[in-house]
């Protein structure tokens, strides 16, 4: 009877202290608010492209379009490159008219940089599986 609670116990205590654990970043990012990401990245954009407050608040306002629009095809269930397309493309149509060719530009290699590094990042993690 006593091996019964000792091992009772035992598997309480291991599992009492695996749901215990923090979250981790990514856990953390998935539910940060839509409004949250916009701001965070207009802020980011302004940093490195150096936007005047006006182009900065018109970035803002589309992010905040954009981050609605995502999350509610995110709560309807849709996902997929396809379904998040035309928001993309509205984003993409939007900053044209709001910063300058050199800004457009550079902000293209931006974003080009960051996919690289996207794809690194993910195939070193499935390379380790």
């Amino acid at each position: 009877m006593k091996k019964v609670i000792i091992a009772f116990a035992i598997i309480a205590i291991s599992s009492s202290s695996a749901f215990s654990q923090t979250a981790t970043p990514a856990t953390t990012t998935a539910t940060t608010s839509g409004d949250d990401r916009a701001v965070s990245s207009a802020k980011k954009i302004q940093q490195e492209l150096g936007l005047t407050d006006d182009q900065y608040n018109k970035i803002l306002a589309v992010n905040i379009e954009c981050a609605k629009r995502r999350d509610a095809l995110k709560a309807s269930g849709q996902t997929g490159h396809e379904a998040f397309k035309p928001i993309m493309d509205y984003r993409e149509q939007q900053y044209a008219t709001i910063l300058t060719t050199d800004q457009a530009a550079k902000l293209k290699d931006i974003e080009a940089q960051e996919r690289e590094q996207r794809k690194a990042s993910h195939s070193q993690s499935n390379s380790g599986e």
